[in-house]
């Protein structure tokens, strides 16, 4: 039994107000709630009021607010001056006579959610909730299921309580929902319920057994995953043509979303790199993994960032997370020098095609609360198109050189060991049917061989550039002189080196050529894996954990999945695997 009175939020120019809620016991019974204007007379209000309780009763109700020295109040005063001095509402009807508590803008829960509206089983829910008067740590929670074929008027059952709850067998096929009620007498509210029944987890034990070992305790366990954007998975294009093979039921964002984070939980790095990484996954992955221990930082494009996770115990940030331009204009990426942002920008299409695409990497200063070590950990998600090579090589050039300043400018006459995680898109072999023949990219190259010479044969694309919108440009063989069936790339899908012209092209536009010398002296923490992208169209090995070899050493190494597992469903994503690329994890540990 109460009189509950709120102001409205809205801003005044849109009509200001109050909320009035009376909530009245047997034999009143009464539920009723109105609207009225901030500056009207409360006088005016209470009669309204009574109107509405006398129907109720089928008698005249008649009534007076009280304020704390028990006095009457004028019914002349504005509402938004007299509701904050009343302490009760006295109401009479015939013999019978009430006397109801009158609270001034109790807390109050606005909004109650759930981080997934698809619950998958084994996979922790949180609840957030937008409160006023209160904060989240005095409110209350209770969690409750209810069949998905019941009917609505069914009544709903709790099974716990408190901000997290994490599904069980016992949930599987039942709706969820939560409830989120402030200190008395404040407002309650329910989230929305589930979208989806709870969903039984994959059945993919064969990914986790190599983890049942733990990591050793100064070791560290790191993770890159590409965990493909919804917006690329859910494009209809991409479902008629990339992912066609996909059970359309794989790649809806909600499902997948909480598929992702058990693999992340599941895994449970001390560090991890993520790419691919839009809004509404940072939503749906950044709540969760910070209440499990994980801090981040995110940089680039929203639609398809990048992602740094460290395990709040073990890592320390020594300073905020840092941006890297690695695409515009070329005197603006960092870690060029002035004869090669020189050479750059004398050559036409590769300065185009620098302009016109959008890569950023990130890094972060991390202190090892175990053995005081530190670590510069950097994430980045280079150029994806299949003839820019020499872009994702100019690219991975500029960010070790910048990392390269990074380490030293923190040294301090102690070694910063460099860890950097990536899709670079770079493949190092030939697994694909696409790249059969081909030599290792670039920019792997780089990492493998120390340098790349300027007579290497992957400057021959830089003659390629995307045009304005997005495509690649057309031109006419016969036009230039250029090989008509590899464009003078040298290369040709599905054949590797060009049948028609050996690899050497025909036409004599000139190329940009530069010698190149890796900035930093990281290994390949993972040169067994073949592949980590894996689509009925290209399989190829992308992503890779790069560590400092002066600081750092791989402690242990995990079996790639088997190709009979990448293939059960012809191909990624799948039932087991929720990305079109596989997690790629190690332990590695200081030298």
């Amino acid at each position: 039994m109460a009189l509950l009175v709120f102001e409205t939020r809205a801003p005044k120019q849109a009509g200001s107000g109050i909320e009035i809620q009376l909530q009245l016991p047997a034999p009143w019974a009464a539920e009723i709630q109105m609207l009225r204007q901030r500056d009207e007379k409360i006088g005016l209000q209470l009669e309204k009021l009574l109107q509405k309780v006398g129907p109720k009763l089928k008698k005249e109700a008649k009534g007076a607010l009280v304020d704390d020295a028990g006095e009457q109040l004028p019914g002349d005063l504005p509402a938004w001056s007299a509701w904050p001095r009343a302490r009760s509402l006295h109401l009479e009807a015939a013999a019978e006579k009430l006397e109801v508590p009158v609270y001034w803008d109790p807390p109050v829960v606005s909004k109650c959610r759930m981080t997934s509206d698809c619950p998958l089983e084994g996979v922790p829910l949180l609840a957030e909730a937008e409160q006023t008067g209160c904060d989240a740590s005095s409110c209350s929670w209770t969690w409750q299921r209810r069949a998905a074929e019941a009917p609505k008027q069914e009544q709903w059952c709790d099974v716990a309580t408190g901000p997290r709850y994490r599904p069980s067998s016992a949930d599987v096929g039942c709706l969820l929902r939560v409830q989120c009620e402030p200190p008395p007498p404040g407002k309650k509210a329910f989230s929305a319920t589930s979208k989806q029944p709870v969903s039984a987890a994959p059945i993919d034990a064969f990914r986790w057994e190599c983890l049942a070992e733990p990591c050793a305790k100064l070791g560290m366990r790191v993770l890159t995953y590409n965990i493909l954007a919804d917006s690329c998975a859910t494009r209809k294009t991409a479902q008629q043509t990339t992912f066609s093979y996909c059970d359309p039921a794989i790649l809806v964002a909600g499902p997948r979303r909480q598929r992702i984070l058990r693999d992340l939980l599941l895994i449970d790095a001390d560090l991890m790199g993520l790419q691919e990484v839009d809004i509404g996954q940072r939503a749906a992955l950044e709540p969760p993994l910070k209440d499990a221990g994980w801090d981040a930082a995110f940089a680039g494009r929203q639609g398809c960032a990048c992602g740094l996770l460290w395990r709040r115990a073990r890592f320390v940030p020594e300073e905020p997370a840092r941006e890297w331009t690695l695409s515009g204009a070329v005197d603006k990426i960092p870690g060029l020098f002035e004869a090669e942002v020189a050479a750059i920008q004398g050559h036409e299409a590769t300065s185009a095609s620098l302009a016109q695409v959008q890569t950023a990497a990130q890094s972060v200063i991390l202190k090892d609360v175990l053995t005081g070590r530190r670590l510069l950990v950097a994430n980045t998600h280079l150029y994806w198109h299949a003839n820019a090579n020499h872009i994702r090589l100019i690219q991975l050039h500029a960010l070790l050189r910048v990392l390269a300043k990074e380490a030293a400018r923190v040294s301090n006459g102690a070694p910063v060991a460099v860890l950097l995680f990536g899709d670079l898109n770079a493949r190092k072999g030939c697994f694909g049917p696409s790249d059969r023949g081909c030599c290792p990219q670039a920019a792997y190259r780089l990492i493998r061989d120390g340098e790349i010479r300027r007579e290497d044969p992957d400057w021959r694309f830089s003659i390629w550039q995307p045009s304005a919108e997005g495509a690649e440009a057309e031109v006419a063989a016969t036009a230039n002189g250029r090989c008509i069936c590899c464009q003078d790339f040298g290369v040709f899908p599905g054949l590797g080196t060009c049948p028609l012209c050996d690899g050497e092209g025909f036409g004599s536009e000139p190329r940009l050529s530069l010698d190149l010398q890796r900035p930093l002296d990281l290994e390949d923490a993972n040169e067994h894996l073949q592949v980590t992208n894996f689509t009925r169209d290209f399989q190829e090995c992308l992503d890779y954990i790069l560590i400092d070899r002066q600081c750092l050493r791989v402690a242990r190494r995990f079996p790639a999945p088997s190709l009979e597992a990448l293939r059960r469903h012809t191909a990624l994503p799948s039932p087991e695997f929720p990305s079109d690329h596989v997690p790629v994890f190690t332990e590695i540990e200081f030298k």
